[in-house]
Protein backbone atom coordinates (compact mmCIF):
# COMPACT_ATOMS: atom_id res chain seq x y z
CA UNK A 1 0.00 0.00 0.00
CA UNK A 2 1.71 3.37 -1.02
CA UNK A 3 1.21 6.51 1.58
CA UNK A 4 -0.47 9.51 0.93
CA UNK A 5 1.60 12.04 0.63
CA UNK A 6 0.35 15.70 1.60
CA UNK A 7 1.29 19.16 0.14
CA UNK A 8 3.78 21.13 2.06
CA UNK A 9 4.70 24.78 2.06
CA UNK A 10 8.32 24.81 1.97
CA UNK A 11 10.58 28.19 2.07
CA UNK A 12 13.94 28.00 0.19
CA UNK A 13 16.73 30.44 0.16
CA UNK A 14 19.32 30.87 -1.83
CA UNK A 15 16.52 30.02 -4.32
CA UNK A 16 17.90 31.49 -7.67
CA UNK A 17 21.16 29.15 -8.28
CA UNK A 18 23.09 26.07 -7.58
CA UNK A 19 21.52 23.50 -4.32
CA UNK A 20 18.95 25.83 -3.94
CA UNK A 21 17.39 25.63 -7.39
CA UNK A 22 17.59 22.01 -7.14
CA UNK A 23 16.22 21.81 -4.00
CA UNK A 24 13.45 23.96 -5.59
CA UNK A 25 12.63 21.77 -8.43
CA UNK A 26 13.09 18.79 -6.13
CA UNK A 27 10.31 19.97 -3.91
CA UNK A 28 8.11 20.77 -6.63
CA UNK A 29 8.25 17.73 -8.83
CA UNK A 30 7.14 15.86 -6.02
CA UNK A 31 3.85 18.12 -5.78
CA UNK A 32 5.00 20.90 -2.94
CA UNK A 33 4.15 24.32 -2.99
CA UNK A 34 7.74 26.16 -2.76
CA UNK A 35 8.29 30.20 -1.67
CA UNK A 36 12.03 30.78 -2.65
CA UNK A 37 14.13 33.62 -1.39
CA UNK A 38 17.32 35.21 -2.95
CA UNK A 39 18.96 38.15 -4.07
CA UNK A 40 19.15 37.50 -7.44
CA UNK A 41 15.63 37.24 -9.66
CA UNK A 42 13.75 33.91 -10.36
CA UNK A 43 15.09 31.38 -12.43
CA UNK A 44 12.67 28.63 -11.23
CA UNK A 45 9.05 29.27 -13.04
CA UNK A 46 6.22 26.71 -11.78
CA UNK A 47 2.90 27.46 -10.92
CA UNK A 48 3.43 26.12 -7.35
CA UNK A 49 6.71 28.58 -7.17
CA UNK A 50 6.85 32.04 -5.35
CA UNK A 51 9.63 33.99 -5.96
CA UNK A 52 10.92 36.89 -3.52
CA UNK A 53 13.76 38.90 -4.48
CA UNK A 54 15.39 39.65 -0.42
CA UNK A 55 18.29 39.87 1.54
CA UNK A 56 17.73 37.32 4.17
CA UNK A 57 20.47 39.19 6.20
CA UNK A 58 17.50 41.74 6.39
CA UNK A 59 14.86 40.48 8.49
CA UNK A 60 12.65 43.72 8.01
CA UNK A 61 12.46 43.04 4.15
CA UNK A 62 11.78 39.12 4.98
CA UNK A 63 8.02 38.38 3.30
CA UNK A 64 5.51 36.71 6.03
CA UNK A 65 5.61 33.22 5.86
CA UNK A 66 4.51 30.00 7.63
CA UNK A 67 6.58 26.80 5.90
CA UNK A 68 6.41 23.46 7.22
CA UNK A 69 10.03 23.06 5.81
CA UNK A 70 12.90 25.16 5.60
CA UNK A 71 16.02 24.65 3.35
CA UNK A 72 18.79 27.52 3.99
CA UNK A 73 21.04 27.06 1.10
CA UNK A 74 21.56 31.21 1.41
Amino acid sequence: MQEERHPMDVLVTGASGGIGRAVSELFLERGHRVDGIDVAPATVEHANYRHHVVDVRDTASLPDLSPQVIVTCA
